[in-house]
């Protein structure tokens, strides 16, 4: 349910283009399928989220981003 809601979330964001929502709505859509274990769909979100986080120039998305990778990364090798 959170999922749907993040995606009409990230459609309405895309459409006012703000860019630093965007990022923390995919970022937040990263953490979601994390808890899910969905780790492919993890990184496709979080990956997406550091890269608009490098472009806007936010470092606090970047580094909430980092963490999720970081704990992607520890998932996979469990």
């Amino acid at each position: 349910r959170a999922l749907a809601t993040y995606e009409q979330a990230l459609a309405i964001l895309q459409e006012v283009g703000d860019r630093a929502g965007e990022g923390t709505t995919l970022n937040n859509m990263g953490w979601v399928y994390l808890s899910e274990k969905d780790l492919t769909q993890a990184r496709h979100c979080l990956e997406a989220a550091l890269e608009i986080a490098e472009q806007v120039e936010y470092p606090a998305l970047a580094n909430a981003v980092h963490n999720g990778l970081a704990r992607l990364d520890r998932n996979a090798q469990a």
